[in-house]
């Protein structure tokens, strides 16, 4: 028989890890919900609106606004936020006649923030991957993205605005304004090639 674990048993190490694994089945249980998939949310959307919007940038539990006019909580569909009140993850308290949501405790708020540290590195887009190494090389244009690479990478950013850092935007204008003079470059040897030959002619 195993004997029974008592709070004295487990580090804070193993509590984190626990907190860990309740925070990724919540999102895998929210993200399997038919009213989630219908919104087309996505693993990312909901760990961004954790990272940003249900934890303060200097790490403390944050309450946000329900709001059943634009069907949203935060940047979040509703949808999203019921799978997840029902996972446990977030409870909703009514204040001054309005919903607000928020973390279900304190202590989720480290090991979310370090699981999503590590998440996002190894689930990014290539257009996020490619902005950051540009970012980091100097904005060297030859690092910018061209032809049907670009339209891909811009097809993408248009189907997933909330997913775009500052820096994703930066990257995506870089590449179409650099991908304009370019085309603006052919028309002009174009066009300075058909004056040539009618010079000729």
């Amino acid at each position: 028989v195993t004997p029974a674990i008592t709070p004295a048993d487990l580090s804070l190490d193993s509590i984190d890890q626990a907190l860990t694994w309740f925070y990724r089945d919540a999102l895998a249980g929210a993200l399997a919900g038919a009213a989630v998939i219908a919104a087309g949310v996505d693993e990312s959307e909901l760990r961004r609106w954790f990272d940003r919007e249900a934890i303060t940038p200097g790490g403390i539990r944050n309450s946000v606004l329900r709001d059943e006019q634009s069907g949203h909580t935060g940047s979040l569909p509703n949808a999203a936020i019921d799978a997840l009140l029902r996972r446990y993850i977030l409870h909703a308290d009514l204040r001054a006649g309005a919903a607000w949501v928020e973390l279900v405790h304190d202590r989720f708020v480290e090991p979310i923030r370090e699981d999503n540290a590590a998440w996002f590195p190894q689930h990014m887009h290539a257009l996020q991957r490619q902005a950051i190494l540009w970012h980091d090389a100097g904005r060297r244009p030859g690092l910018l993205l061209e032809g049907k690479l670009l339209q891909a990478a811009a097809q993408w950013a248009a189907a997933h605005p909330a997913a775009l850092e500052p820096v994703d935007k930066e990257f995506l204008t870089a590449c179409e304004r650099e991908a304009a003079n370019r085309r603006r470059a052919r028309w002009f040897a174009l066009a300075a090639l058909a004056v040539g030959v009618l010079v000729l002619v």
